[in-house]
């Protein structure tokens, strides 16, 4: 039955993404709010991982987790938590691709004031020898 809630959820992000009936703002708070329950729910494994304020160092930081891997066969999505999405957005905050394993550097355009809440979703992609 899980598998096919994973079915769903990626169906669901897919078809928010590329829609085009709700504003911008509307459909980044639900692909936030669609990810945190995701990742709460353990439908789909995730990783949630804090920004912390002090550790903005030339607006950039990294942090550090066994799961992230330095390897092409994985993508990550990256989202603000549904709770602070708004001041991650604001802050122009966005990770950088993976290049050693274990670590994930994230870049900002202006350093948030506050700690921050990061969801992400690692996904293995399967590649087609066609």
């Amino acid at each position: 039955m899980a598998g096919k809630n994973k079915y769903i959820l990626l169906e669901q992000l897919k078809k928010l993404a590329l829609s085009e009936k709700s504003d911008y703002v509307a459909r980044i708070q639900e692909l936030a709010t669609l990810v945190s329950e995701a990742i709460e729910s353990e439908l789909i494994p995730g990783i949630t991982v804090t920004l912390p304020a002090k550790n903005w160092n030339g607006n950039s930081q990294t942090v550090n987790d066994d799961q992230f891997l330095a390897d092409g066969n994985y993508w990550y999505i990256v989202c603000g938590d549904a709770d602070c999405w708004l001041a991650y957005g604001e802050a122009g905050i966005y990770a950088k691709n993976i290049t050693v394993s274990g670590e994930l550097q994230f870049s900002c355009t202006t350093a948030p004031k506050e700690d921050l809440t990061v969801n992400i979703i690692r996904m293995e992609v399967i590649t087609s020898d066609e």
